[in-house]
């Protein structure tokens, strides 16, 4: 009942980066603007491709409830190609770490770059956080029907929706990009951490 096929597989394995060339440790302040802050906790980032701090690197960010079951995960994607830069995981860390943790990348390792937030029961919590902290580095978007109104209509805080939503329709998108990508770019998926998601990705009894 997987998904892919073991050739699909084999193709991506045969691309596979198993270690990253560089870990960066990622700190929990009690205040991220303060260099000198307190040291909660430090967290390590997976550095896949040399990383440019004023590059605008796209973010997608997952979140869990920190209970050691699923796991809260980023993924720092480079724009030009698409490529997985760097890659965080971790299924214990709470969500006010990982929110510090969050801002703690933008303002100091990628400042240009825009965190793209599920919105899932948790990831609302975290965007509703940062809204607050790091506006400028949060992806939004804003109604249909009012794309072709005035641009200064549009970008009223009202009308605006940061992180993605996941509807049954753009899941189904997203899966039908996630098998694009395998069958035409599967070294975008050569790295452990990606390769290890997708070769568990199967279908249940209901099809999903």
């Amino acid at each position: 009942n997987s998904v892919f096929s073991e050739e699909q597989l084999d193709v991506i394995y045969s691309h596979l980066v198993e270690e990253p060339i560089e870990t960066v440790f990622m700190s929990v302040t009690d205040d991220p603007d303060v260099v000198t802050g307190k040291v909660f906790e430090k967290y390590p980032l997976k550095i896949y491709r040399p990383l440019e701090k004023s590059k605008r690197y796209l973010i997608g960010v997952d979140t869990s409830g920190g209970t050691g079951n699923d796991s809260s995960a980023f993924v720092v994607v480079d724009p030009i190609d698409m490529y997985p830069c760097a890659i965080f995981r971790n299924n214990k860390i709470n969500l006010a770490y990982y929110s510090s943790l969050l801002e703690w990348v933008v303002k100091n390792l990628l400042t240009d770059s825009v965190l793209v937030i599920e919105r899932n029961s948790y990831g609302k919590s975290l965007v509703d956080h940062l809204v607050r902290r790091i506006p400028n580095n949060l992806f939004y978007d804003y109604p249909i029907k009012d794309k072709d109104k005035d641009k200064l209509y549009r970008t009223k805080k009202d009308n605006i929706t940061y992180g993605v939503n996941t509807t049954q329709q753009s899941r189904d998108a997203m899966i039908d990009l996630l098998v694009q990508i395998v069958d035409e770019d599967p070294n975008l998926l050569g790295v452990k951490e990606l390769y290890d998601e997708v070769k568990t990705l199967v279908y249940d009894s209901k099809g999903k």
